[in-house]
């Protein structure tokens, strides 16, 4: 009987490796892969809410003693004037108060604040952004057909000669964000400052990859043409950087629409213009509840608009767009 059980034993035991139990072995590991992934973007969801709750607390102890801190604000020193620009949308409204504010908290001081709202979306604007006028803030009305290009283009138009720096308004922006953009720039260099970048990647047969295959949130502080600005991190850009196709609305309807990352990397490509990321590090901090509507999602995370829009943009104006140019000023 005991060498019966014995035999039993030995046969299961050789039975372990077979095609049966490794099924088992397989959906257990997967369920311990599972467990793992979902507690750890549980992890990740307390952090966010924890940074988010800490960031709305520094900004209104900031706010609360702006009076106090005004002498420390200092005046920028470029040759010309400085505009902060962005637009936004109703679905933005709850936090839009929170992003202006880290913007009127800047240790440098622009010359002008410009939020862009399009006329049918003025009468919703909250009363804790219309309050801001009082602190500086310049609410222009425009068209809502052009979109996120909002952010820049009637900027550019009321303001012909000033530096524009770009801003997102869903984002957390410290106090030094304007200042570091600022400090990067060189007046010797055909370089346009930004906190964040990805790096184009390349197919075999030199045209640009897929846009999820690209170098994300790269930390290169070269200029280079495969060097792509991504708006939500800032962007100063300098006068006379971008080509003058930048603010022709039929155009930007035709090839780009929804993507003014992608068309104004173009439009600086083609006036002889690179990027470079800043050498100060900004980490990214999206408001909760901020990234329910934009134009990521139908870009990138559940859609291909991106790729489509770059494409577009290489069919108009070719690729390579310039043959490795000198970031030098002749």
């Amino acid at each position: 009987m005991r060498g019966k059980q014995l035999s039993g034993q030995s046969l299961s035991a050789q039975g372990c490796g077979g095609p049966l139990d490794r099924s088992l072995v397989d959906r257990l590991c997967h369920g311990l892969a599972w467990r793992r992934a979902a507690a750890l973007q549980q992890l990740r969801l307390l952090s966010a809410r924890s940074r988010d709750a800490y960031l709305r607390a520094v900004i209104t102890r900031r706010w609360a003693l702006r009076r106090q801190a005004g002498g420390a604000i200092r005046p920028h020193t470029l040759p010309a004037p400085l505009v902060i620009s962005l637009t936004s949308f109703p679905a933005r409204y709850p936090t839009l108060g929170l992003t202006l504010r880290c913007l009127l908290l800047q240790s440098v001081r622009p010359d002008h604040i410009m939020l862009w709202i399009a006329e049918e979306h003025q009468a919703d604007l909250p009363a804790d952004v219309l309050a801001l006028r009082r602190e500086g803030l310049v609410i222009g009305r425009c068209d809502n057909s052009l979109r996120s290009h909002n952010k820049y283009i009637h900027s550019r138009r009321l303001y012909p000669g000033a530096f524009i720096a770009t801003a997102d308004d869903d984002t957390y922006y410290g106090p030094g964000w304007l200042a570091d953009l600022i400090a990067d720039y060189d007046p010797r260099q055909r370089v346009i400052p930004c906190h964040r970048v990805h790096r184009i990647t390349l197919r075999a047969d030199g045209m640009p990859a897929a846009y999820r295959d690209w170098q994300w949130e790269s930390a290169a502080t070269e200029a280079d043409p495969m060097v792509f600005p991504t708006g939500v991190g800032g962007v100063l850009y300098p006068p006379d950087c971008l080509h003058r196709d930048v603010d022709d609305a039929a155009r930007i309807l035709d090839l780009c629409p929804r993507a003014d990352d992608v068309w104004l990397y173009w439009m600086a490509q083609r006036q002889g213009y690179l990027f470079r990321r800043t050498a100060a590090i900004h980490r990214l901090h999206h408001w909760r509840h901020s990234q329910e509507q934009g134009l990521m999602w139908s870009n990138v995370y559940d859609g291909d608009g991106n790729d489509r829009q770059i494409a577009a943009m290489i069919g108009a104006f070719g690729w390579p767009l310039i043959p490795a140019p000198s970031p030098s000023h002749p």
